[in-house]
């Protein structure tokens, strides 16, 4: 999406790292669960699995309001 739009290669390098980086941890974190004992992985899967009913059942989180401060609209100088 970045190239396509035109942006800076330093911006497309950046994506392309942290795309690379968060890859990095998911293959570290599959190893650690391959030589996990069999009994904690069947309760990690177990935990997860619950993890995931119970964020499909969850209702959107409503988006947060921010406050718009009111700014008091400028005087003309001919008053």
């Amino acid at each position: 999406m970045a190239r396509a739009l035109g942006a800076a290669e330093f911006v497309v390098r950046n994506f392309s790292d942290q795309i690379d980086s968060f890859q990095n941890v998911v293959t570290s974190l599959r190893r650690q669960i391959e030589v996990m004992p069999e009994e904690d992985r069947r309760h990690l899967e177990e935990a997860s699995a619950v993890l995931r009913k119970v964020r499909a059942a969850a209702a959107p989180p409503a988006l947060p309001v921010l406050p718009v401060p009111t700014v008091p609209a400028r005087r003309s100088t001919d008053e």
